[in-house]
């Protein structure tokens, strides 16, 4: 199940075509979002305390694209009533479904006629498609992943020597079709994030370049060009045109300031679409390059560059985070074992009672090693007097075999190849 964008501050009551912008405090480096009461949204009231720039985009990461497919596509198995849909989604995932419903609440209805064991059994291939493209490794990886993954769902195999061409996964099914592209397309841009923040901040290589910098900025210059070149050599009709420039669209940008923080109102892309229409010349495919929340991602990232901050991989849950104290190991977000605690607080009682149970198991060990060897020297003085020179050799060979099994079985315990319990086992038997 999907975690992180069940909490507050995401899960807001928020409408549909409710206006939101987006602000950065570059003294704090602080990201703030509004909605149009000019209400703060992003604000933790707990710990009252506002999110550093760049936690929207990260966070925009943490949750795989594949997860929300598969929950929204069992809601609607379960013949859910389109406004229980809507609302769940629109007040949960604003981030992610702004605008999903206006544009797709007949292929949501035309789904629900589906037949549910043909509808499940679609959604299960098609969830295993979205995790093809969200493992790929490197962007070249990536690319290509998704061309063999589109033409599977929606194309269909080619014609081979003697062989007949295999249909498309979802075949005719044309709502099916059109809610997984957009659910493909996302998982594809995310995919490509990632990629981006693993080069960037990671060192992976995610992509071949010959000069590598050791600065982020530049990382990401290289990243984006060498993504373009990688696109002219694989890309096509059926990849997703993501060129990194983060060109925003035209917007009012009306820009003032309040207690430090600078306001940015973005033009909503619903109006950029009206005025498309009103004949001023630009087309649809000039605009579709950066959705609305698309742009407050990318604001997200590119402040979160500027700013030079360093950002870490949780160790207990993976996600990304704002490092702001050196030697920090886990994030402030739901632990995966515990929605209501943070991996920070979980992880630090679950090592707190790790580390006693691990000295309680050192000291049990220790105590059957003695045994062991207390019984060996209980034995050799039964069968041999162990004062005499043979009974003493005997002992001593005895001594240093069991000694060296005994660290044997340490290594492979130490090593995790066995547990605590079957090392202890071991030493009673032995």
């Amino acid at each position: 199940m999907l975690k992180l964008l069940i909490k507050i501050p995401f899960n807001r009551q928020l409408k549909e075509d409710e206006k939101i912008q987006i602000g950065f405090d570059k003294k704090n480096y602080v990201e703030r979002i509004f909605n149009q009461d000019n209400e703060d949204i992003y604000f933790d009231k707990k710990t009252k305390l506002y999110y550093k720039t760049g936690s929207l985009f990260l966070n925009y990461l943490s949750d795989d694209v594949s997860e929300l497919y598969m929950e929204l596509m069992n809601d609607i198995c379960k013949k859910m009533q389109i406004d229980e849909i809507r609302i769940k989604y629109i007040n949960t995932y604003t981030f992610y479904l702004k605008y999903f419903f206006y544009n797709f609440e007949k292929d949501i209805k035309n789904i629900e006629l589906l037949e549910e064991s043909k509808l499940k059994d679609l959604i299960d291939k098609v969830i295993i498609e979205i995790k093809i493209i969200e493992e790929s490794k490197t962007v070249k990886e990536l690319m290509l992943s998704f061309r063999k993954v589109y033409t599977k769902l929606f194309r269909g195999n080619k014609i081979y020597k003697g062989e007949e061409r295999k249909k498309s996964i979802l075949g005719r099914e044309k709502s099916l079709i059109n809610i997984t592209r957009y659910f493909l397309d996302k998982a594809y841009l995310k995919q490509l994030y990632k990629l981006l923040i693993e080069y960037c901040y990671f060192r992976e290589k995610t992509i071949q370049t010959e000069n590598e910098s050791n600065k982020t900025k530049s990382r990401f210059v290289d990243f984006k060009n060498e993504y373009l070149n990688l696109y002219q050599e694989y890309g096509g009709d059926e990849i997703p045109q993501y060129d990194l420039s983060f060109n925003l669209p035209k917007s009012k940008a009306c820009i003032y300031r309040n207690g430090n923080i600078a306001y940015t109102y973005l033009i909503d892309e619903k109006d950029e679409l009206k005025e498309d229409r009103s004949g001023t010349g630009k087309t649809n495919e000039e605009i579709k390059l950066m959705t609305y929340i698309d742009t407050f991602f990318s604001l997200s990232l590119l402040e979160l560059l500027e700013s030079d901050k360093k950002i870490e991989k949780c160790k207990n849950c993976g996600r990304y985070f704002i490092l702001i104290k050196k030697g920090t190991l886990y994030c402030n977000n739901p632990s995966p074992q515990n929605n209501n605690r943070t991996c920070s607080s979980y992880m630090k009682e679950y090592n707190y009672r790790n580390n006693i149970k691990k000295d309680e198991e050192k000291e049990e060990i220790q105590k059957e090693i003695k045994k062991a060897k207390d019984r060996l020297y209980s034995y050799t003085k039964s069968f041999k007097d162990i004062k005499t020179e043979e009974g003493r050799k005997y002992y001593n060979r005895e001594k240093e075999k069991l000694r060296g099994r005994i660290n044997s079985k340490k290594e492979e315990y130490e090593n995790k190849k066995i547990t605590a319990h079957e090392f202890i086992t071991w030493l009673k038997e032995n």
